[in-house]
């Protein structure tokens, strides 16, 4: 599972003053909807990566990737697993898919479908092109059951994270 905050610099830091945007320093944040709450608020996600889609006889490195919105933040990994009908795909821009929800205080999980080469054993790289993310839990699903695999994102040290990358990436 991967579980990650955004964080924003403190007001009036990185320009304009305080209680004011940075697009327009005579607009006050608290019109722009971009105030102390939004400033305060999270956004997780939470990654489970199916092992039972992943075998030697299968091809694309990437078949899946699906997302689905817990909004009060209250649903475990074991939890989603029995809710595969609640997963929407994600939509993919350049190539890739992507989750842009901007700042929520929901909760995001991602089920990501690999698939190892038939030829060769593999070992695949994901990352979550975002710096911003506070806490990212990343969970294998085995027999059934959700195995937490790493903890990563701002929150935790640097060190502990299972690639030393900028974004968090997970093996």
């Amino acid at each position: 599972m991967a579980r990650h905050r955004h964080r924003r610099p403190a007001e009036g830091a990185a320009g304009g003053s305080q209680g004011t945007t940075e697009a327009d320093p005579k607009v006050p944040r608290s019109e722009t909807g971009r105030g102390r709450n939004r400033g305060r608020a999270f956004f997780s996600i939470l990654v489970l990566v199916l092992a039972s889609l992943v075998s030697r006889v299968q091809a694309a490195p990437l078949a899946t990737a699906d997302f689905l919105e817990d909004p009060g933040g209250r649903l475990g990994p074991d939890t989603v697993i029995g809710l595969q009908a609640r997963f929407h795909p994600l939509p993919v821009r350049h190539g890739y898919p992507v989750l842009d929800r901007g700042f929520h205080r929901a909760v995001y999980w991602l089920r990501l479908g690999l698939q190892a080469p038939r030829d060769r054993a593999a070992r695949y790289y994901v990352e979550l092109a975002n710096p911003l993310l506070d806490d990212v839990r990343v969970y294998r699903v085995q027999g059934g059951r959700a195995l937490q695999m790493a903890v990563m994102g701002d929150l935790h040290p640097f060190a502990t994270r299972p690639v030393p990358y900028r974004n968090p990436v997970f093996v």
